[in-house]
């Protein structure tokens, strides 16, 4: 080994410093080659991300580092400009994602904000393929929900979405996303599902328990009924609420729950829920249900690791199987479920007539279903049955593809059981181990398979044993039957099979029976028949095959003793029929004949035979004749039919003549045919006459060719008369291969068309219709038009006082357009009053027109001038205005709903006799489903009226709820008569009541009634068109509590008052009761005329405690500056007054009246009855003058005697005095001297209460002054 050479001390280092250098390169290499990859990342990641090549080139790099489960078929666009992908795909062996576009637009600077702000993402079609098999553990709450930065995306976007595994498709997504302060925020404008439309907005919190909250509203179709949701959502993601109400097909459904999604448990992810349901009718829902009208509620809560609950449901229109309805009335049940098994427990339904009751366990495996009845009445049920009371259970149970059914019941003594196991897997059947009926000593029993699945066969074997049928029903004979039933048959299209019946000895209403029957048939071909039936004295035999060219089929009946078949039969009846040929092209010979016949349902004939023969060959004998006499069926009479046929079968006549009626209608008809029957058994001729008489009537006018056979029956063109008009039938017949057709045209129909369908219409006319149609049709459903149009005529509506005026129409035409599914109408009406217009669509659910089939459509409707409508207003009565509405239709045709503007101007309306007088009125109101919103109504510039409200259409009977407000409304203008109100009312409509509420304050008012009062005319006169007024209380046919505040300035005069009122007044009334009012009324500055004098009212108040026209009296009423204070005092009630003369002091009535009348006393002593005679002058004059009102003084005095200042006697007389009170203080007037003859004219002035300054000027002429103190 060679020792390395090591320096010695001396020697001079030369390689140190060399060695220095290169290292600091190194670093300096280093940090360079770091800066370049650090710069070229950076460059490669901004051409990655910067360019459209590089970002292109970026999602191929994605792809090939996926290991190709990523594949984008096009990229353009960068990340910081935008970008669009096309294709977009991600492929697992268990996953598969399609995007067929990406498109992707934001704002990149908004970052350095803190902010993820995105412009627009839009996505095309998505495609969800996840068959990951599930975990099986359950789904943890979230621990936050925090996004690190803002996120706003301003219009989100997705074509559709589709998910393999459930097969669903959700399309056009629309809408926006927000996370800002700890809240995610979605707006949902638009969300299509397979089931309708979704629109809403949710808010969930981002951090724990993530409060939640949010509304969706949806509206669509549901196995073709609209439907129509509103869904709130609140509390949080932990714990969430949900509120929810749907309406569709009549259906109210309404949803309430609470829940928990994450906890570990199936059923306690309920916490609670309640869903009920109102108006679920099953005939609108499914075709062929019974009708209902059914209510149900659905209760449940977690209790364990299970779900319990009940259930209730209500029917309020039960009724009987016959009628089409269901006859359940009520149902209730509770339930329990657990991970796999319900229980069902403490469940019944009342059928009304009876009870069932339920109970059941049901899981994977097994089920058990026990059902009982109590006492249930056949006949509550259905009329028709047997008049049996039925309990009993049944029972279904076992395993789950095997279970077995066994039933025990009881009914008058007769017992049913059975037992069969129903095998669903495989060749599903059921197999019946036995049904056994036991009546009394007799039964009845069965056995047999029936196949559920292919041709459906089966095979049934059966016995009689003194069987008795009189114990199943009382309408069935009593009897001893025995006997054996064998059926061996396929069910399926195209049935066959064959089936044996015998009877030993037996007995029927006393009577022997006897028999069997036996026949193979093959569709409708029939052979082997074999049938011989014999009871009593009465005989039924077959013999043969027919279907087949060369079969003969022969049968004799001979029963003269038909009662022995039960209580609906009677009479007798024989037959011979001899039927040879084909189902095509059939040959017979029949002789029947009938008498007193009676069969089940009502049916009887008094008389009945018939003949025929139809034989093969053109030229061979044709006869056919009926004769029926007294038949009836239900409301179908017949008095007399007879049919005659005569000729050969390729030529012939055939006639028809008969007395029938219907529904209490007589008709009789006649017709007449010529023809033959072609080989191939087509009937080929005319139809000469046809005449239907009655109402409707119908009258064939031309011969007409008519076709018939098995595939086809056409009528020629032709004209004919029916319901008073003149018709024309084109091209109408059937055919096997296209259905019906039918075309035509009428002209001339009238008013009398529908007298024969209805009693009498509602306005009389004089319109003629003219129209025409083509339709044709197979199965339920035609195709083709209907076009209707006035041709001459008018409608005449009556008038209100009487008479009649025509409405004016010029235009009314109306066309119907039917494609097999969907119906189109177009209607037009034009008249003096004004046009409306409009179209409707009809679309069949089920192959059928019904209350659930949707609707759409438009109406318009205008009347310019409301003034036309005039003539059928009440006297005294204006209206003016325009009105226009242009609605669309929609919803269904049981329920239609309505959407568009109500729109009025100009409106008017005066009313002279009640003083009602509205202008410059407006009306905006609009229809929204089966609302209609009262947006504004108002009258006056200053709105002095205006109403704002909804009526809703959408129950049995209208609601609405309304509230009208007042502002200086003028309420009442008459000439002396003017009240001015403010206030508001609410009228409210519900489905029983109409209220009114409200409180109204009177700004002013002034009433002024004539002195003499309005003239009235006697209760023996009658006005002709007005009714007759009835006896007794008024009564309000709606609810009322309305305040009335009589303010300050209503003034009163009329009956000798004059006075102001103030006061508050309560009027209420209940719907058919009189009107009741409450309150207190007061008289301010009022004065009231009584015997000729006016009185000052000191005291006056009127007090309302019930009926308006008996108010309580509370009225002191004093001469105005009476020394003594002489008045009246009123108290009582308006019916029973009590009336009493006052004074400040003690004195006699005479006196008081005196005082009151005259102004002064009686002075006493022999002047007394002067002065009492000369006071009840002065009443009566008084009360003359109060009706008349010229003067305050009236009536007749008497003078005292006295001795003026030149010693002259003036002696006492009786004198006529006029006089008019000036003011409150100076009076004018006029005296007369019955004796002496001496006038004057005399002026008072009172200067206070005693003290009073008088001057006289006429015959004398003197000055007083006056002044009394009054003492006891």
């Amino acid at each position: 080994m060679t020792e390395p050479t090591l320096p010695s001390p001396g020697d001079t280092p030369t390689t140190e410093p060399a060695a220095r250098p290169p290292k600091r390169r190194r670093w300096r290499i280093v940090l360079l080659a770091g800066v370049a990859l650090l710069a070229s990342l950076v460059g490669s990641l901004a051409w990655l991300t910067g360019s459209e090549a590089g970002f292109a080139r970026l999602w191929q790099l994605a792809a090939r580092a996926s290991g190709g489960a990523l594949s984008v078929a096009r990229v353009e666009g960068t990340l910081w400009r935008g970008f669009t992908l096309e294709d977009a795909r991600w492929q697992q062996p268990l996953q598969r994602f399609e995007v067929s576009r990406l498109m992707l637009a934001w704002q990149p600077r908004a970052l350095w904000q803190g902010e993820l702000k995105v412009d627009r993402l839009s996505v095309g079609s998505v495609l969800v393929d996840d068959r990951t098999p599930a975990s099986g553990k359950p789904t943890a709450a979230p621990t936050s929900l925090a996004l690190p930065l803002d996120v706003e995306v301003a219009r989100l976007s997705v074509d559709a979405v589709v998910l393999a595994g459930p097969k669903l498709t959700f399309q056009q997504i629309a809408g926006s996303y927000r996370y800002q302060s700890g809240f995610h925020t979605v707006a949902l404008e638009r969300f299509v599902a397979p089931w309708g439309e979704a629109a809403g907005a949710l808010a969930l919190g981002g951090a724990a328990p993530f409060a939640l909250s949010g509304r969706v509203d949806l509206k669509g179709e549901l196995e073709g009924h609209s439907v129509r949701a509103q869904t709130d959502v609140g509390g949080t993601l932990v714990a969430p609420t949900l509120k929810a109400n749907a309406v569709s097909a009549g259906v109210l459904i309404d949803v309430d729950g609470r829940f928990a999604p994450f906890a570990p448990v199936l059923f306690r992810k309920v916490d609670a829920l309640t869903v009920r349901m109102a108006g679920v009718d099953p005939a609108r829902l499914m075709p062929g249900a019974p009708a209902a009208r059914i209510s149900l509620a659905i209760e449940a809560k977690p209790e364990g690791d299970g779900l319990q609950g009940g259930l209730s449901l209500i029917n309020t229109a039960a009724g009987a199987v016959s009628a089409g309805k269901l006859p359940l009335k009520l149902a209730v049940a509770a339930f329990r479920v657990d991970d796999d098994r319900l229980v069902l427990s403490d469940a019944f339904a009342d059928l009304g007539s009876g009870r069932l009751t339920f109970a059941g366990d049901f899981n994977p495996r097994t089920f058990d279903l026990r059902v009982g009845v109590d006492q249930l009445a056949l006949k509550g049920i259905e009329p028709a049955a047997p008049a049996l009371t039925v309990s009993g259970n049944a029972r279904l149970a076992g395993p789950k593809l095997a279970p077995t059914l066994s039933l025990a019941l009881a009914a008058g003594g007769n017992r049913l059981t059975g037992e069969a196991l129903w095998q669903r897997s495989g060749a599903a059947a059921l197999d019946i181990r036995t049904l056994a009926l036991v009546a009394g000593a007799g039964s009845v029993s069965l056995g047999g398979r029936l196949g559920l699945t292919g041709e459906l066969p089966l095979a049934l074997k059966g016995s009689l044993a003194a069987f008795d049928p009189a114990r199943v029903s009382p309408s069935l004979p009593a009897g001893r039957i025995d006997g054996k039933l064998d059926v061996d048959a396929r069910l399926a299209d195209g049935s066959a099979g064959r089936f044996a019946f015998s009877l030993a000895p037996s007995t029927l209403s006393g009577a022997p029976l006897s028999g069997y029957a036996c026949a193979r048939w093959q569709g409708v071909e029939v052979d082997g028949v074999d049938v011989r039936l014999a009871l009593g004295g009465n005989r039924l035999s077959a013999t043969g095959a027919w279907g087949e060219p060369g079969d003969r089929l022969s049968l004799t009946l001979a029963a003269d003793q038909l009662e022995l078949l039960g209580p609906a039969f009677g009479g007798r009846a024989n037959a011979a029929l001899q039927l040879a040929g084909t189902p095509r092209a059939p040959l017979f010979t029949l002789r029947a004949d009938a008498a007193d016949l009676r069969l089940p349902g009502e049916v009887s004939v008094a008389s009945l035979a018939a003949r025929g023969e139809l034989a093969s060959g053109a030229g061979t004998p044709f006869e056919l004749a009926l004769k029926v006499a007294g038949a009836r069926a239900g409301d179908a009479r017949v008095e007399t039919l007879t049919l005659a046929a005569a000729g050969t079968r390729g030529r012939h006549t055939l006639a028809l003549t008969g007395k029938l009626s219907l529904a209490e209608r007589p008709y009789a008809v006649q017709a007449n045919l010529a023809g033959g029957l072609s080989d191939a058994y087509l009937w080929q001729g005319t139809l000469s006459r046809l005449q239907l008489d009655g109402a409707p009537s119908l009258v064939l006018l031309q011969p007409v060719l008519l076709t018939a056979g098995a595939d086809e029956v056409r009528l020629g063109g032709g004209r004919w008369q029916a319901l008073g008009a003149d018709w024309r039938l084109d091209n109408s017949g059937w055919r096997r291969s296209d259905g019906w057709y039918s075309a035509g045209s009428v002209r001339g129909l009238g008013a009398d068309a529908v007298q024969p369908f209805v009693d009498k219409l509602p306005v009389a006319t004089d319109l003629s219709i003219g129209g025409e149609w083509s339709l044709r049709g197979q199965g339920a459903l035609p195709q083709g038009s209907v076009r209707f149009v006035r041709e001459s005529g008018d409608v005449t509506l009556p008038l209100k006082g009487g008479g009649t005026r025509p409405l004016g129409l010029s235009a009314l035409e109306a066309a119907l357009r039917l494609d097999g599914g969907s119906a189109a109408l177009n209607a037009r009406l034009q008249s003096a009053l004004g046009s409306a217009s409009g179209d409707a669509n009809l679309r069949a659910l089920g192959g059928a027109f019904g209350a659930a089939s949707p609707l759409s459509g438009r109406v318009a409707l205008a009347l310019p001038d409301l003034s036309l409508a005039q003539p059928w207003l009440a006297i005294g009565q204006r209206v003016a205005g325009k009105l226009d509405a242009t609605l669309n239709l929609a919803g269904t045709l049981g329920e239609p709903q309505l959407s568009g503007p109500l729109r009025a101007a100009n409106l008017a309306f005066t009313d002279r006799l009640a003083g009602v007088a509205l202008q410059d009125g407006t009306l905006d109101a609009v229809f929204a489903g089966r609302t209609l919103t009262l947006q504004r109504l108002s009258f006056g510039r200053d709105d002095s009226v205006s109403a704002s409200g909804s009526v809703s259409l959408a129950g049995a009977r209208p609601t609405a709820d309304i509230a009208v407000r007042f502002n200086r409304f003028v309420a009442l203008s008459r000439p002396g008569m003017r009240v001015v109100v403010s206030g508001q009312t609410t009228l409210a409509l519900g489905e029983d009541a109409v209220s009114v509420d409200g409180m109204l304050k009177v700004d002013r008012a002034r009433l002024d009634f004539p002195k003499l009062g309005a003239p009235a005319l006697g209760p023996d006169v009658v006005v002709v068109g007005r009714p007759k007024r009835e006896d007794g209380e008024t009564t309000l046919p709606f609810a009322l509590n309305v305040g009335v505040d009589l303010g300050d300035k209503v003034r009163f005069s009329g009956k000798g008052l004059t006075t102001g009122l103030t006061g508050q007044l309560r009027l209420i009334a209940k719907p058919g009761a009189p009107l009741s009012v409450f309150g207190v009324v007061d008289t301010e500055e009022g004065r009231f005329k009584a015997y000729g004098q006016d009185l000052d009212i000191d005291k006056g108040q009127i007090v309302f405690n019930g009926p308006p026209d008996n108010p309580g009296l509370a009225i002191r009423a004093l001469r105005r500056n009476s020394p003594v204070g002489a008045g009246v005092e009123v108290t009582g009630s308006v019916l029973y007054p009590k009336v009493a003369l006052i004074s400040d002091e003690p004195m006699p009535e005479k006196e008081r009246f005196s005082w009151l009348v005259l102004g002064r006393g009686t002075g006493g002593g022999s002047q007394d009855n002067a002065a009492l005679a000369a006071s009840a002058g002065s009443f009566l004059a008084g009360a003359l003058n109060d009706q008349i009102g010229l003067f305050d003084d009236i009536g007749l005095t008497s003078t005292e005697e006295k001795t003026l200042s030149n010693g002259t006697v003036s002696p006492a007389e009786q004198v006529v005095t006029l006089g008019r009170q000036l003011t409150q203080s100076l009076y004018l007037g006029y005296e007369y001297g019955i004796t002496s003859a001496s006038q004057a004219v005399k002026v008072v002035y009172r200067l206070s209460k005693g003290w009073s300054v008088q001057a006289k000027a006429g015959t004398t002429v003197d000055v007083e002054t006056r002044y009394t103190v009054r003492f006891d």
